[in-house]
């Protein structure tokens, strides 16, 4: 996982984890971010500090369900994800969005 993830809406995006293989939410599955949602708490000043709550994403191939509709396209939540490993015997872990 990078340390910096740049991300914008409407960026194209590579999902890097296997999250929901039947409808086609999976590793190398690509789409668009249509919205970034941030914590009601954030300092808007300081937002590029903190990192968001998901990414709504616009899957080119998702087969599932209506959970968000925005534009008359379905929109799929990614949320952050915990990586934990261990190297030269210390604990690491880190977290970041799989993309």
């Amino acid at each position: 996982l990078s340390k910096i993830l740049p991300i914008s809406t409407n960026c194209r995006v590579m999902l890097t984890d296997n999250i929901w293989v039947p409808r086609g939410i999976v590793n190398g599955a690509l789409g668009t971010v249509k919205d970034i949602v941030w914590a009601s708490t954030i300092d808007p000043n300081n937002a590029r500090k903190e990192m968001p709550l998901t990414l709504l994403i616009h899957f080119d191939n998702y087969n599932g369900p209506e959970y968000i509709l925005y534009e008359g396209q379905k929109l799929v939540p990614i949320f952050p994800s915990k990586r934990d490993w261990t190297r030269g015997g210390i604990h690491c872990t880190r977290t970041q969005f799989p993309l």
